[in-house]
């Protein structure tokens, strides 16, 4: 009963089952990482907060090897690949094709746009190494709920 809305925030896929169970009057399962964005969409507000963090995960497969974590929050988006310790940053208001590799910005004396982005890049560093940590922690004590995926090497 609510009318189609666009999301402009990051939205990652832990936060839609939350979302529709409680907008069909279902209580969330307390093991569910993501939180219920329904109140939200009762009022509207789907526009990207400074608190909005959308991470994502690819498993190595037979096609692809890498395993990778990121989080998009804002413009930036952030991927660390775990096999070779590695970091790519990009800026997708300026570059939305993710073109221009920044990841300079978080390991050199290299400047963000502003201090204010400087530390949002730390911080946002910050939160992806500790979901990976935590993340990878469970699956190695098989808690994650998942198994390896088919095919992973």
């Amino acid at each position: 009963q609510l009318p189609p809305q666009r999301v402009t925030a990051p939205f990652s896929h832990l936060h839609v089952a939350p979302t529709l169970l409680e907008l069909l009057g279902l209580p969330a399962e307390p093991r569910f990482e993501g939180e219920s964005w329904a109140a939200r969409m009762r009022e509207g507000h789907l526009k990207a907060r400074p608190s909005d963090l959308a991470f994502f995960e690819v498993l190595p497969d037979r096609n692809y090897h890498e395993h990778l974590v990121g989080v998009s929050a804002e413009r930036w988006k952030l991927i660390y690949d775990i096999n070779h310790n590695a970091f790519e940053l990009y800026d997708l208001k300026a570059d939305p094709h993710e073109q221009h590799d920044l990841s300079a910005l978080l390991t050199t004396n290299a400047q963000a746009p502003s201090k204010a982005e400087n530390k949002r890049l730390s911080l946002l560093k910050r939160a992806l190494l500790s979901y990976a940590e935590e993340h990878l922690a469970a699956l190695a004590k098989g808690q994650a709920g998942v198994s390896k995926p088919w095919g992973s090497p």
